[in-house]
């Protein structure tokens, strides 16, 4: 069990999707596995949109 502090993020700007790079051979540095709801058998793959602005 990992003890981890969970913040609140709040999407500022969504930024876009490139095909060539989050689906190139360089995608999976632009994909992040993320839980919700703590499910162990499913951890859906965010993508890091170009141009994406967040606040925490």
């Amino acid at each position: 069990m990992s003890k981890s502090k969970e913040y609140i993020t709040t999407l500022i700007s969504p930024g876009k999707i490139v095909e060539n790079l989050h689906f190139g051979p360089f995608c999976h540095n632009w994909w992040l596995a993320r839980p919700i709801n703590k499910n162990p058998t499913h951890t859906p793959l965010l993508p890091i949109r170009l141009g994406m602005k967040t606040h925490t």
